[in-house]
């Protein structure tokens, strides 16, 4: 599934009805004018958001792993190939699915992620200004820029 297009596969009695490329809108379009369906995704940043789509739109939704539609997969990979391998895929037995995010755990997560990476810039910043200090005049007793960060950020604020 990509940002622009998104391939679809439409089987039916084991048999390929079409597999074409659709844009975003045309996909949403596609989804509300079909009839419920099982509609299976592969795994990617935009799966949760059109699994929700087709669930309002009254389709049964699946998300699979896309490690298992790349095993597979028989042919290059291409957008078709791709699309037809996920319809195989989502027959197999005993398929595990992908865990689907409500809206509020992807944005818990966002924020989870962006705090993290808050974390790690600022203890690399602490040490950056840590080791210039070191290098420009050696280690000085006392200096509050050998405590841990915790004493640092009072010192330091905008670290």
């Amino acid at each position: 599934m990509a940002k622009d297009v998104i391939q679809i596969c439409v089987v039916s009695a084991s048999k390929v009805k079409e597999n074409k490329a659709l844009s975003a809108r045309q996909f949403e379009n596609w989804l509300a004018s079909s009839s419920s369906s099982t509609v299976v995704f592969e795994a990617c940043m935009t799966a949760n958001y059109w699994y929700q789509r087709a669930v309002a739109h009254g389709h049964h939704a699946k998300v699979i792993s896309a490690n298992v539609v790349r095993a597979v997969r028989q042919n290059q990979k291409t957008d078709a190939n791709d699309a037809l391998a996920i319809v195989q895929a989502a027959s197999l037995p005993n398929l595990r699915l992908a865990n689907v995010k409500s809206r509020y755990q992807q944005q818990l997560q966002s924020l989870m992620r962006m705090r993290e990476l808050t974390i790690k810039q600022r203890v690399a910043a602490v040490n950056q200004l840590k080791a210039i200090m070191l290098r420009s005049r050696g280690p000085i007793k006392g200096s509050p820029i050998n405590q841990p960060c915790q004493v640092n950020s009072r010192i330091l604020p905008g670290i």
